[in-house]
């Protein structure tokens, strides 16, 4: 199947983009980046893309300029500062959780301009955007409210952002501010992915706080939460094209079962699903695609 005749091109925004854009790999020959970072010095990775746009710039709420605080790791900088009362209060006991600390201590600090999401948008003429990447550091919700009006408009489709469950930076939003904001913009939770092997690899490091006890790993330090906007809220021309690209950029991130509800919604025909589906699929064993389909396809597929 020739995919890419019927999707067409795709646009990707990953802002915290340090260390480079990673997912979609599939779709690269037609994926469009527009990378942002607030560190003029943050590594940029591959651009093996359809083309590739990096800017080094903060996005937030508002237009203006902020404190940017750069840590002892540097991905771990921000524009909020760090929390040690409420990191030790949450993690203090946790193995790790003292090179956890150490590695968002500030050691800079420097004033930046910033700009809001929707001005950017604009700016470089984006009409849509298939996919919508937040790394921040706790600013996601600021990036997300000055990007109101793609949000409202339907002109954003997948999104995935950094989530904390518990503060590790000062006026810090949550999993849960993010996920109310979501949905009043209309958009339908998918997912959390944790990272359980990088926190476990923790397990024997030393703690924060100097007394022999300890407490077991744990995930509420955050992870990355999945959005896709429901379809029923589009109000495009072309809402068939821009569904099916949402499944096909979820049906790379792993979502497979939600792609295909998509795809369903969008009167796809049932007998090219699974080419589809495997055409794009994030990885060639079957076990990421093929069981969910198992339920939803004829034996004759099989």
């Amino acid at each position: 199947m020739n995919w890419q005749e019927l999707t067409g091109e795709f646009y990707c925004v990953d802002v915290g983009s340090r260390g480079g854009f990673e997912d979609l790999r599939t779709l690269r020959p037609s994926l469009h980046v527009y990378s942002l970072d607030a560190d003029a010095t943050a590594p940029l990775g591959a651009k093996e893309f359809a083309s590739f746009h990096h800017f080094s710039l903060a996005l937030h709420s508002s237009r203006g300029e902020k404190d940017f605080f750069l840590t002892t790791r540097p991905s771990m900088s921000s524009l909020l500062e760090f929390d040690r009362g409420a990191f030790a209060r949450h993690f203090g006991l946790m193995r790790g959780s003292a090179e956890w600390a150490r590695e968002l201590e500030p050691q800079r600090k420097l004033s930046i301009k910033t700009e809001t999401a929707d001005n950017f948008f604009r700016s470089q003429n984006l009409d849509r955007i298939d996919f919508l990447k937040l790394d921040t550091q706790g600013t996601e919700l600021e990036i997300l409210k000055g990007a109101r009006e793609y949000l409202s408009a339907g002109k954003i489709a997948v999104v995935k952002t950094e989530v904390l469950f518990l503060p590790v930076y000062r006026d810090q939003c949550t999993f849960s501010d993010i996920d109310r904001f979501m949905k009043d913009q209309g958009f339908m939770f998918v997912d959390c992915a944790f990272y359980p092997d990088a926190v476990m690899a923790l397990r024997s490091a030393q703690a924060i706080r100097d007394v022999k006890l300890h407490e077991q790993a744990r995930f509420s330090a955050g992870g990355d939460a999945f959005y896709v906007l429901d379809p029923h809220r589009y109000e495009g021309a072309d809402k068939g094209a821009f569904i099916i690209r949402s499944a096909v950029v979820l049906n790379q991130l792993g979502y497979v079962s939600v792609a295909l509800d998509l795809l369903r919604s969008a009167s796809f025909p049932a007998d090219r699903i699974e080419a589809l589906l495997r055409a794009t699929a994030r990885v060639a064993s079957e076990a990421r695609w093929k069981r969910p389909l198992r339920n939803h396809l004829p034996p004759s597929a099989y």
